[in-house]
């Protein structure tokens, strides 16, 4: 077939170049034809028959007529193929820049973009880990979480398994076989394909587009560089949403100091200026519970918790009467460092006291600092 003409062999046993085939004795006589789709031979029209001689040119012909048109009808379709996948890439990709711009909540754009995904081709599964760049590990965002129960061990170490190693490389993975895969980190059993993707902001990896499916070889180059560009359009999103929160941010911290400000220079004694900056605090933190304690004599080593919201009285007794000192708990840590402490599970933390009255679940410690050093503490409970 290296001309890319038909071919008559009358008869297979007189033909030098045959080649016997297990459980094709059979076969004497045999035609065939190239299927050719712009000039690359993509196939072949085969007819065969036990009778010596029973094929001749005038089949050849024929055949080769039949694969001229099996050629046509094979271009056609891939044809369509090909139009309906770049359909499905822009009807998906102006679904996702819809949803953007028609919503300033992250959390609503991820989940109806990422949704356009869902039964389109084999994507079954769709999962947005975003980077934790403090703790070098990926975290499962929960845009999709209701319809996919998380069952992959999270958070993943930048790394490990196919999607911590896409965060590592910044390079994309098309697996046909995770079983075959040997830093594969199993999520769902059923699971046999997976695509993953890098999100990239400048130089940075922020996380990783990971789709699956429970079929083998499932995606395509195509379907990877649909993904590249959604992940792309995701990366642009997410790090305009973070820079929009930061800016509201520091508008809220730049507010919150200015009616402070006015506010303690309004007051008449320490119990007000107290009470205004721990709401002012609330305000800003957007807590329901929190303490102001005081290093109390300034010179001395013990604390004092002088007001509260939402913890009650009893709290506020159990801690001043036992009593707590700059060296104990979480507190030391920012009285010590003068910095931010924040504590996401108290159960984790040995230096978390358990004997002040407090069931808080998660702490943020926020020193006040002065030239003589940290003088008061603000806790958020929660």
């Amino acid at each position: 077939m290296d001309s890319g003409k038909s071919i008559v062999i009358p008869d297979t046993e007189r033909y030098l170049d045959w080649l016997d085939l297990p459980g094709q004795e059979w076969l004497r006589s045999y035609a065939g034809a190239p299927i050719r789709v712009r000039d690359e031979v993509i196939g072949f029209l085969n007819v065969d028959s036990p009778i010596p001689g029973f094929f001749n040119q005038t089949h050849a012909e024929r055949l080769e007529a039949f694969a001229d048109q099996a050629s046509l009808a094979i271009a056609n379709a891939r044809l369509y193929q090909e139009v309906r996948y770049h359909l499905e890439e822009v009807l998906i990709l102006n679904e996702f820049t819809r949803a953007a711009i028609s919503s300033l909540d992250l959390d609503d754009v991820l989940r109806r973009g990422l949704s356009t995904l869902l039964g389109v081709r084999n994507f079954e599964r769709v999962h947005l880990l975003l980077m934790d760049e403090a703790k070098n590990e990926l975290r499962l965002h929960d845009a999709l979480d209701d319809l996919f129960p998380q069952r992959k061990p999270f958070p993943i170490a930048v790394g490990e398994g196919l999607t911590g190693q896409v965060a590592k490389t910044g390079r994309a993975m098309r697996v046909a076989d995770v079983r075959q895969a040997p830093n594969y980190i199993e999520g769902y059993p059923d699971t046999c394909s997976e695509l993953c993707v890098p999100l990239q902001a400048g130089n940075r990896i922020i996380g990783v587009l990971d789709a699956q499916s429970a079929q083998s070889d499932a995606f395509t180059v195509g379907d990877e560089r649909l993904l590249t560009t959604l992940a792309g359009l995701l990366s642009t999103v997410i790090e305009n949403a973070y820079l929009f929160s930061e800016s509201q941010q520091r508008i809220r911290e730049l507010t919150a100091l200015t009616q402070v400000s006015q506010a303690i220079n309004e007051a008449m004694d320490l119990n007000a200026i107290l009470d205004i900056v721990l709401e002012e605090t609330f305000d800003l933190l957007q807590g329901h519970e929190g303490s102001v304690i005081l290093i109390d004599p300034p010179d001395g080593n013990q604390l004092r918790m002088v007001a509260e919201r939402g913890l009650g009285t009893d709290l506020m007794t159990t801690f001043n009467s036992r009593p707590v000192y700059t060296h104990e708990g979480t507190y030391k840590r920012a009285l010590r460092s003068g910095r931010i402490v924040e504590v996401a599970d108290t159960r984790d933390d040995p230096d978390f006291l358990l004997d002040v009255g407090s069931e808080a679940k998660a702490v943020t410690n926020i020193p006040l600092v002065t030239e003589r050093g940290a003088c008061l503490l603000y806790t958020s409970d929660a």
